[in-house]
């Protein structure tokens, strides 16, 4: 996702990605590193809600960590509204992705298929979570419904499976 390569030898064309996220400060959440660069900013949704949102409209490209028990489902709802109900006239004609990154357990519970044949994208409405995973499945079905309010908006969903190295 960088192109920093690109923007040095663009001769003030192109200009470097520039980062923005949100710190995990849940005790279980890991480990908390400091910006690695300018490129990098740190959003705090609940201080400034209003900054958020707008960083959130205007950027191109959204990973969105659901995945893990620690992961802060409230900023995924303020996340999804923001991209719900911006404004699209004072939004600039660019196209925008989002990237859900969920847990695979969100189909924990729904029926093998009488064939034995694996899910797939048209399965998508039948499946059944846990009920610890509902939550999750929510937020994903509220992000693939965002297209429908937004036609810039392109949204993809990643079932991770195990996670694991760095501390997760």
């Amino acid at each position: 996702m960088r192109n920093d390569h690109i923007a040095i030898h663009s001769e003030g064309e192109e200009s470097a990605h520039r980062f923005l996220g949100t710190l995990n400060t849940a005790p279980t959440g890991g480990m908390l590193n400091a910006c690695p660069s300018e490129a990098i900013k740190v959003l705090e949704p609940s201080k400034k809600p209003k900054t958020f949102c707008k960083q959130v409209r205007n950027a191109d490209f959204i990973v969105l960590d659901i995945s893990q028990f620690s992961a802060n489902l409230d900023e995924a709802q303020t996340l999804l509204q923001a991209l719900k109900f911006q404004d699209t006239e004072n939004v600039a004609d660019k196209q925008q992705t989002l990237v859900v990154v969920s847990s695979a357990m969100t189909w924990s519970k729904s029926p093998r298929k009488k064939d034995g044949s694996a899910y797939s994208d048209r399965d998508l409405d039948s499946r059944v979570p846990l009920p610890k995973y509902q939550q999750l499945k929510q937020i994903e079905m509220a992000a693939l419904a965002l297209p429908k309010h937004n036609d810039k908006l392109r949204v993809h969903v990643v079932c991770a499976g195990f996670l694991y190295g760095n501390g997760e």
